[in-house]
């Protein structure tokens, strides 16, 4: 089979995907056997986060192999016709059945036109019948219909879950570069912190929430940022992180009562949220690294940077390949 070079570079990494899927599974359950056998429990493996972090990443990608597997066996080709006897089983001469009948074409004048390309649309078609709350008459084109949506929600599933495969594996990246002291400094910062970042956590959560409750209360009827729960969240997230447009939108609210209101809800919520909140998450943040700073310069351990060991790397590589090229095998006499 002679493929495009890009269709077989496709094949080949779906290929070999599942593999490299289930040997890192398997390596993830021998590390659990391993914590097993050494603590006695199971549960052990997952006092670190990054570990749960792992299997549930594995576990992601082992569906996504099987949602995709599921879809390119499942899926049918869907040749449709370029027309469709819609309008044939309807009759009548009420609003309905007689006006969409007049668009029924004869066979000959719908084959002619068929072969110049000048044909009714299918979707016209359907929303026109739709209009009048008809049934449609062709069960055929119903099923493909119907078909076409099950695989769109299925590809849809496929790609929200290969999106959280993704933020998932970034998280592991990170857990990976722990090796070196000033890479590993986030996750090391992270694991520092963790305790004072949920507990924040919690804290935002439930100011934001009231102010989300409160800004739909005062607001939903005024304005589109606070008419629905989940806008009134994400307008509260944005002016978190420092974003005015709301402030803009207070002189449209109404009376002087309303406008009273907004002004209060929205230097309030900046003052409390984003210079108070967002600077303790900066003071936890900041203590934490000040802290893994500390204890990397108590580790006794040679205190390295990155351009150091990207220089040595490089040098190691030069010695390398000119110790291959200058071997006395390769001399000439």
């Amino acid at each position: 089979l002679a493929l495009p070079a890009p269709s077989v570079a496709r094949c080949a990494l779906s290929s070999l995907m599942p593999l490299v899927g289930c040997l890192v599974a398997c390596r993830e359950l021998m590390d659990m056997a391993i914590t097993t056998k050494e603590t006695g429990s199971a549960l052990s493996h997952f006092k670190d986060l990054f570990n749960a972090i792992d299997v549930i990443s594995l576990g992601i990608m082992l569906l996504n192999i099987y949602q995709w597997i599921s879809i390119v066996y499942q899926a049918e080709a869907f040749d449709l016709d370029l027309r469709y006897a819609v309008y044939s089983s309807l009759t009548g001469t009420d609003e309905t059945g007689g006006h969409v009948n007049w668009l029924e074409l004869h066979d000959e004048i719908g084959t002619n036109m068929t072969q110049v390309g000048v044909t009714l649309s299918l979707a016209s078609a359907l929303h026109f019948l739709g209009k009048y709350g008809l049934a449609l008459p062709s069960s055929q084109v119903g099923d493909i219909f119907h078909k076409i949506n099950e695989y769109g929600a299925s590809i849809y599933n496929y790609k929200f879950s290969a999106g959280l495969s993704i933020v998932l594996m970034l998280l592991r990246i990170l857990k990976l570069m722990d090796f070196h002291p000033d890479i590993g400094m986030i996750t090391r910062t992270l694991r520092e912190a963790g305790t004072d970042l949920i507990n924040f956590t919690i804290l935002a959560f439930i100011i934001v929430a009231i102010y989300t409750f409160m800004g739909h209360l005062l607001f939903g009827a005024a304005t589109d940022m606070f008419s629905l729960y989940s806008s009134a969240l994400l307008t509260c997230f944005v002016m978190m992180i420092g974003d005015t447009a709301f402030a803009e939108e207070i002189p449209n609210l109404g009376n002087t009562y309303a406008q009273i209101s907004g002004y209060v809800f929205f230097y309030s919520y900046m003052i409390l949220v984003f210079l108070i909140l967002l600077s303790a998450l900066l003071a936890i943040v900041v203590a934490a690294m000040d802290a893994v700073k500390e204890s990397n310069r108590n580790s006794g351990l040679p205190q390295r940077d990155v351009p150091s060991d990207v220089t040595d790397m490089l040098g190691y590589l030069v010695d390398w390949l000119y110790s291959m090229v200058h071997r006395p095998d390769n001399k000439t006499t």
